[in-house]
């Protein structure tokens, strides 16, 4: 059974505490060393102020040398590779938060990739790649048999989605909508789903978007 894991550590200007929260497992959390840059991300920089969609991403580091921050070994049993605990098998399977002063900062999830270091290089710095909730909608099929619902129900389906698939440790917990009377009607108007669907050769209804893509287009 996967592990729950932390990382604590302070700003380099300003000294602030932050704890890095990684879930998704079972138990106490194992407190990790973080690296020389613990947790950094980048939003999308693109200069078109019309970009449907911006996201983030970014890593986060640890010092694997085998032990916790209290200087036990954290697998008896794989001490080399007791690392491959952290990586996910989808890209919602491990929600992170990062919180300061228990408050929530920043979240999202660690992305599923193929993962490497020195086979026999330890200490050695490993690095994990995180993305912002957002990021998980691309790999989720939209519901088309949702019947006829409007652009708020997207909305709707975004949150509903990103809560379940961290089973509500990653959450929206408010929407800001901009647009005044013209916004309303654009999220009461109503459109069939069956549109996001597609029919297969076998004559199977499909999902022809995911839930980013219709995003992105509404």
């Amino acid at each position: 059974m996967a592990k729950n894991y932390t990382i604590t550590f302070k700003s380099l200007r300003a000294g602030t505490v932050y704890t890095l929260n990684i879930g998704g497992g079972s138990g106490t959390a194992v407190a990790l060393h973080g690296g020389a840059e613990p947790f950094t991300t980048d939003e999308d920089a693109s200069e078109d102020k019309f970009t449907p969609i911006r996201t983030q991403s970014g890593y986060f580091r640890i010092v694997d040398n085998t032990l916790d921050a209290s200087g036990n070994v954290i697998d008896s049993q794989h001490p080399n590779d007791w690392w491959k605990d952290l990586l996910p098998a989808t890209d919602s399977e491990r929600p992170v938060t990062l919180t300061q002063g228990g408050t929530v900062v920043w979240q999202g999830f660690m992305q599923s990739q193929t993962f490497s270091g020195a086979l026999y290089g330890n200490p050695q710095e490993r690095e994990f790649p995180v993305i912002c909730p957002l990021g998980v909608l691309s790999g989720e099929d939209i519901d088309f048999n949702a019947g006829l619902k409007n652009f708020a129900y997207v909305l709707k389906s975004v949150c509903d989605t990103i809560d379940s698939k961290s089973n509500n440790a990653v959450t929206i917990n408010s929407l800001v909508i901009q647009g005044g009377s013209d916004a309303r009607n654009w999220l009461l108007t109503k459109i069939d789903w069956q549109n996001f669907a597609t029919e297969g050769a076998d004559g199977v209804m499909r999902a022809k978007y995911s839930i980013y893509e219709v995003l992105e287009d509404m």
